[in-house]
C-alpha cells in the first residue's frame, strides 16, 4: 500500500491517513458543540479510543468512522460486539489512569463521516456493558 507522509513527518498508509483526517474533521465538529478534547488515540493494553471528551461532568469515548463507500446502516459491521468491548475496557483503563475523572458518568459515542463529508454524530450509540442502543 502507498504511504503519505503528513506535515508532521510520521508515515501513514493512505487508508490511516483518511482515518487521522476524519478525526481532525470529527474533533472540529465537536468543539463546536461545546465538548472538551482531552485526548486522542488513547491506547490501553485493549485497544485504542479515538477521541475523549469531557462535557458537563460526563466522560465521553467516541469512535470515528470514516468511509468513502459505506452508509450509516453498515455501522453495525463496524462496530461489533469485539469492538464495543474493547472500547469499554479502554475506557475503564483510561479511568485507573486519571483518577481526576472518576465521578464522571461515561458515555459511548459514533461520529460517522461519509466519502460525501455528511456528518453523523450518534450520542449513547452502546451502552457500558457492550449492548447497542
Amino acid at each position: 500500500m502507498a504511504k503519505k507522509e503528513n506535515i508532521s513527518g510520521h508515515r501513514h498508509s493512505s487508508h490511516k491517513h483518511k482515518g487521522f483526517h476524519g478525526e481532525d474533521l470529527a474533533c472540529q465538529e465537536l468543539i463546536k458543540m461545546g465538548l472538551k478534547i482531552i485526548e486522542r488515540n488513547f491506547k490501553s493494553p485493549y485497544g485504542e479510543v479515538d477521541i475523549v471528551v469531557e462535557h458537563r461532568e460526563e466522560l465521553v469515548f467516541i469512535e470515528v468512522k470514516y468511509w468513502d463507500s459505506y452508509n450509516l446502516a453498515d455501522l453495525e459491521y463496524a462496530i461489533d460486539a469485539g469492538k464495543r468491548n474493547r472500547i469499554i475496557k479502554t475506557s475503564l483503563y483510561f479511568l485507573e489512569k486519571n483518577k481526576e475523572y472518576e465521578n464522571y458518568s461515561l458515555r459511548y459515542d459514533v461520529f460517522f463521516l461519509t466519502g460525501k463529508l455528511e456528518k453523523y454524530y450518534i450520542k449513547n450509540a452502546f451502552e457500558g456493558d457492550g449492548t447497542p442502543l
